[in-house]
């Protein structure tokens, strides 16, 4: 399970959604590439990562938390699927949100 997917979960129920469809239209893409983030086989830009948290509900500052805090050890990034990879992609998201909101 990658972040995205998890915050795309978290989403999909604070929306009362039923289906990854639903999701993938409020976020303006196609269900295929939804179902890509949630796979870890592709990642969201940036402006499609702020609207996942959007809906989710989630600000930048406590998804940053949620990745640094609580996913940084080695063990933690081999239970959730998030790679290192990911996770720097994740953090690089995060400062761009941050410069563009402050």
């Amino acid at each position: 399970m990658t972040m995205t997917y998890e915050f795309i979960q978290i989403a999909k129920a604070k929306n009362k959604l039923t289906s990854d469809y639903a999701v993938a239209k409020l976020l303006g893409v196609t269900p295929q590439k939804l179902s890509n983030w949630k796979k870890g086989e592709s990642e969201a830009n940036s402006t499609h990562t702020l609207k996942i948290l959007q809906l989710a509900g989630i600000s930048v500052d406590d998804a940053l938390r949620r990745i640094e805090g609580g996913f940084a050890s080695v063990s933690l990034l081999t239970v959730t699927g998030i790679t290192a990879t990911a996770l720097t992609y994740w953090n690089s998201i995060a400062a761009s949100l941050y410069i563009m909101l402050n």
